[in-house]
């Protein structure tokens, strides 16, 4: 099963909004459309998420340059 919209680019918003450590899984999953517990299927825990995040933008950068 695949999620219908990708997290990534949402978390970032909501990880930039307020930070990692305000952040919260609630917080992400409201702002995509899905429950907390959707979430924690797809990545074990925020950290997960987090590097997610970084790791994309981080390709996103190198391949831009």
């Amino acid at each position: 099963m695949r999620l219908q919209v990708r997290p990534g680019r949402h978390a970032a918003q909501v990880f930039q909004k307020t930070g990692y450590e305000r952040a919260s899984m609630a917080d992400i999953g409201a702002h995509v459309g899905y429950f907390k517990t959707t979430l924690y299927s797809y990545f074990a825990s925020e950290e997960v998420l987090f590097y997610k995040v970084v790791t994309e933008a981080a390709e996103a950068e190198f391949q831009a340059t």
